[in-house]
C-alpha cells in the first residue's frame, strides 16, 4: 500500500512517498521508526514541499563495480528534483541533513555549532563556541531547570522579520539530556546568542559591529554561509548577540538567561 508522511524542519517541508513494497513488514517498520523518532516534526499535510523523497524496492543493477573489483551500492539518487531511496537501506538522517543544508545555503539561514535551552517564556538562548568552551556543560548545568533544545547544532532563520531558532533531528550529538522538550515546540524566538569564552572572571559584553558578528557566525557555522542571503539575519541577530566570559558556575550560567 502506498503511504505518505510529511515533516517540517526549519520551516522546510518534506514529503516522503512510500511506494508499495514486496516486503510489507519492512515498509511498516521504517514508517513506524520515522513516526517515533521524528514525531515532533510530523505534519498532517504540506502543500508545497521543498523536498520530495520516494522510497521503493531496489531494482537489480544498483550495484557498481570499479576496475579493481571494488563494489559500491547506490543509497539514493536525485532525479528531476525528487530523491529516490530504497527500503533495504534508507539513510533518512543523511538525506535530510544534506537537503536542509542545501536549502539554508540557497534560501538563507545558518546551522550553528551550538547548544541551546528554552526559557520559561518559550524563547531560545543559544550558546556558541568551539569544542571545549562549555556548550554541553551549560546544558548539563541547566538540565534540571530548563528544557534543552540542542547540544550540538541549531538552525537560525528569519521568520516574520525577526530571528527564530529551530530544533532539528540533528540537534543532539548523544543522549545526555534527561529532560526532553515536552512542549513539543520546534520553533523559538531567539532571546540571546552568546559566544562563549573561558575566563577567570564572569562578564557579558555586547557585540556592536556587524562585521564582528558576521565573522563569529561564520566561525561557528556547520555549513558555508551565504552572506548575501543572510544580511537581514545578521541585522536581526546583532541586538541579541553577546560575548559571555564564563567560569561554568551555575549561578552565572543562570544569569545569562535573564541578563
Amino acid at each position: 500500500m502506498r503511504k505518505i508522511l510529511y515533516i517540517s524542519i526549519a520551516d522546510f517541508g518534506i514529503k516522503m512517498i512510500f511506494e508499495p513494497s514486496l516486503i510489507i513488514q519492512k515498509q511498516k517498520q521504517i514508517i513506524d521508526v520515522i513516526q517515533k523518532q521524528y514525531n515532533i516534526f510530523l505534519k498532517k499535510k504540506i502543500k508545497n514541499a521543498e523536498v520530495v523523497i520516494k522510497i521503493t524496492d531496489r531494482d537489480e543493477g544498483r550495484f557498481f563495480y570499479t576496475k579493481d573489483k571494488r563494489a559500491f551500492i547506490e543509497f539514493y539518487k536525485n532525479e528531476n528534483g525528487t530523491i529516490h531511496a530504497y527500503y533495504d537501506f534508507f539513510p533518512l538522517y543523511y538525506i535530510l541533513r544534506d537537503k536542509i543544508s542545501f536549502l539554508l545555503k540557497s534560501k538563507g539561514g545558518m546551522v550553528l555549532h551550538a547548544s541551546a535551552v528554552e526559557t520559561k517564556e518559550h524563547s531560545a538562548v543559544i550558546f556558541c563556541g568551539p569544542s571545549g568552551e562549555g556548550k554541553s556543560t551549560i546544558i548539563q548545568l541547566l538540565n534540571l531547570s530548563h528544557f534543552a533544545i540542542a547540544d550540538e547544532a541549531i538552525v537560525i532563520r528569519n521568520k516574520k522579520n525577526s530571528l527564530a531558532a529551530y530544533q532539528t533531528p540533528f540537534s543532539f550529538k548523544e543522549a545526555i539530556i534527561n529532560k526532553v522538550n515536552k512542549s513539543k515546540r520546534v520553533t523559538f524566538p531567539v532571546k540571546y546568542i552568546y559566544f562563549l569564552k573561558k575566563s577567570k572572571q564572569y562578564g557579558v559584553v555586547d557585540i556592536h559591529s556587524k562585521l564582528d558578528l558576521r565573522n563569529r557566525l561564520i566561525q561557528n557555522s556547520h555549513i558555508k554561509i551565504n552572506v548575501k542571503k543572510n544580511k537581514q539575519l545578521i541585522e536581526n541577530a546583532l541586538p541579541v548577540s553577546k560575548i559571555a566570559l564564563i567560569r561554568k558556575r551555575y549561578s552565572e550560567i543562570l544569569n545569562l538567561l535573564t541578563t
